[in-house]
């Protein structure tokens, strides 16, 4: 013990930084230096991840090994856990459901308090034994868990659930904030983690729209779960109307029921709110600028679309042939207004006739990518979006002979419509389509990004202050790929090791992407890659 206590200060924050949680937990209780040395730590953002993914064991046993690793791990103080599990068989198992006592296992084995929040899916993404591993939808008979611990000493968290929509409806944005649990005066949260049960069905795009009206700034990432389709969270739903006044029996897991019955009451909305918290004051405070931000959220939704044969050029655009009227099959409120634009004139690079071809697009409600390039030099796409050449995705309708489209940006359209019309340059296209490589080359770009726009590490401290939570569409995987782990070795890799957690989900949350750019609006997604990253400041 003297020897311990002897080290120089950053030595003995390495040595019980290696120790993990529970021993630095331990040894602050032996001393007062050692007391301080843990206060340290707890200062410090931290992230670690864990999966167990095994068919052999019971679910309950795949969370308390992923949990007990990503813990030790961790250097002391642990503000959320974030918990995926695939429960391998589907349908429930007779007697106890073993998913009902995960969260207060989990409640267990961390620190007193500790928020819980997650759902169920058909497959994993995650790192066990210091590889990233996946476990795919296919793979029906497999169970596992993977976690996310996180340490953001300077936000603050805050789980919820809800079983049902607002009371005032998803167009209130009152009742959206009071859904989410937050009051009159308190700020937009920085970002929202949000899981849906697939029992909501199209209510979610209705919640997702409500949420992104009533909070425009906040981040909303996440998923539809899959497979067992269950939600965890810590934080309990508020008990419904009609069961005020008569008593509830409430566990920790999140599942609550009255007493006596046999079939409680479980919740469809589950999610993390995060605020930024914790200014550094610079001199002259005040001042636009003066101040800096300890902790950044992002997401990131990766589609891998690219341009895929035919090649057409000569296009012609026709604008303000009407409106497409998006609206709340609910309350019948207009959401959004959308310009038709006619298509016709399409050539192919031989220079023939195209309009067959073009119809038969619409017919079956092909995407196009459009750009504008030198009649005698049409390229691709993927030259263009290299190039940094202005491109738009374009959504084709058909009926007849007449071909219909709507462009995913404005600005992005005009822009596009505005090269064409310098001389020698015509409007070219290329249907859209998923290939295995553009999605891994769309995903390494991205990461890139992401990870070069990190605060920086610990100058002394291994301490990861970055984690990433994955929900990928259950589409993807093997069915794609044709191999199990193709993304989650991709992420890996691109973000330089950080900690991940993840599952597959019937439907992903997140910024609606451009074939070049994302946008601030969030919208319920598919056959995607939705990538939310937590940050802090050491």
């Amino acid at each position: 013990m003297d020897g311990l206590l002897g080290l120089a200060d950053e030595l003995l924050l390495k040595i019980l930084h290696a120790a993990g949680a529970p021993a630095v937990g331990r040894a602050a209780t032996l001393c007062r230096r050692l007391r301080h040395a843990q206060q340290q730590l707890a200062a410090l953002p931290a992230f670690a991840s864990a999966a167990v993914l095994d068919s052999g064991k019971e679910v309950g046993e795949c969370v308390r090994g992923a949990v007990t690793e990503a813990l030790a791990a961790m250097p002391a103080a642990v503000d959320v856990c974030l918990l995926f599990v695939a429960r391998g068989a589907r349908g429930r198992a007779r007697g106890a459901d073993p998913l009902a006592g995960l969260v207060p296992l989990c409640q267990e084995l961390l620190p007193p308090g500790t928020p819980v929040v997650g759902c169920c899916g058909r497959g994993l993404f995650g790192v066990q034994g210091g590889a990233p591993v996946e476990l795919d939808p296919s793979e029906a008979g497999r169970r596992g868990a993977s976690v996310l611990l996180c340490r953001l000493p300077d936000a603050q968290l805050r789980t919820f659930a809800a079983q049902d929509a607002p009371a005032g409806g998803w167009a209130s944005a009152e009742a959206v904030r009071s859904w989410l649990g937050l009051g009159p005066g308190d700020a937009p949260p920085t970002s929202c983690l949000l899981f849906t049960q697939p029992s909501v069905g199209e209510a979610v795009h209705d919640c997702v729209a409500g949420v992104g009206a009533a909070l425009p700034d906040m981040l909303l990432t996440g998923g539809i779960s899959s497979g067992a389709g269950e939600l965890f969270c810590s934080q309990p739903p508020p008990q419904q109307p009609e069961a005020q006044g008569e008593a509830a029996a409430v566990d920790g897991s999140g599942v609550a029921g009255r007493q006596g019955s046999a079939a409680p009451q479980r919740p469809c909305y589950v999610g993390l709110l995060v605020w930024r918290q914790g200014w550094d004051d610079a001199p002259g405070g005040g001042a636009a600028g003066s101040r800096k931000r300890t902790m950044r959220c992002a997401g990131l939704t990766v589609h891998g679309l690219e341009g895929v044969e035919p090649l057409l050029t000569q296009l012609e655009v026709t604008r303000n042939l009407g409106v497409l009227q998006h609206v709340n099959d609910d309350t019948g409120q207009l959401i959004e207004e959308v310009e038709m634009l006619g298509l016709s004139g399409a050539q192919t690079v031989q220079g023939g006739d195209a309009a067959v071809l073009l119809r038969r697009l619409a017919r079956g409600s092909a995407e196009l990518g459009l750009w504008a390039a030198p009649c005698t030099d049409p390229g691709s796409l993927r030259a263009a979006v290299c190039a940094d050449e202005p491109v738009v995705k374009l959504q084709l309708y058909g009926e007849g002979d007449l071909v219909m489209a709507t462009a995913s940006d404005t600005e992005a359209l005009e822009a596009v419509l505005d090269r064409s019309r310098q001389p020698g340059h015509v409007l070219c296209a290329q249907p859209l389509g998923h290939t295995a490589e553009s999605v891994c080359r769309e995903l390494t770009a991205a990461l890139g990004k992401l990870t070069a726009a990190l605060p920086p590490r610990h100058a002394l401290l291994p301490t990861h202050n970055c984690g990433l939570v994955v929900v990928s569409c259950t589409a993807k995987g093997r069915q794609m790929f044709e191999a199990v782990g193709v993304e989650a070795e991709a992420i890996h890799a691109a973000s330089r090791g950080l900690p991940l957690a993840g599952v597959y989900c019937d439907g992903e949350i997140g910024p609606i992407a451009q074939l070049d750019s994302q946008q601030k609006r969030c919208a319920v997604q598919g056959f995607s890659t939705i990538l939310t990253a937590l940050a802090g400041m050491p």
